[in-house]
């Protein structure tokens, strides 16, 4: 999870969520607002150094948006609350904060704000 040769992507999630997330959400998660990553690399995507390792933020065939509908519903398919699905967004989000190591791309992070994050999974 740490490092991806070039070529290669991280977990699906990750890429996802960033592509994915409603304008609320991103709030939320602390993600970088829509359209900011620039025509050749996904918005919020492109702001975590977890997620550009491999150089590789777009896969052709992949629709990041997409999969992250699709793996909304397969929760709660699978009979996940939509709290639960909440929770698990929250803590996809935090394990990218807690990457940056208190910086992103994007904006200053502080260790406040990642501690928010992991304060709204556990809460």
């Amino acid at each position: 999870m740490i490092h991806q040769a070039a070529g290669e992507r991280n977990y699906h999630s990750f890429y996802a969520l960033c592509a994915g997330a409603s304008s609320a959400e991103r709030a939320a998660l602390f993600l970088p607002p829509e359209g900011t990553g620039g025509p050749s690399a996904p918005a919020a995507a492109s702001a975590f150094r977890l997620l550009t390792h491999g150089q590789c933020l777009r896969v052709e065939g992949i629709h990041d948006a997409e999969d992250y509908t699709e793996m909304k519903k397969a929760f709660l398919t699978l009979q996940f609350s939509a709290i639960d699905v909440q929770e698990i967004m929250k803590t996809v989000a935090a394990i990218l904060h807690l990457s940056e190591g208190g910086t992103t791309q994007h904006t200053q992070r502080t260790d406040e704000q990642a501690a928010t994050v992991l304060s709204r999974v556990r809460a």
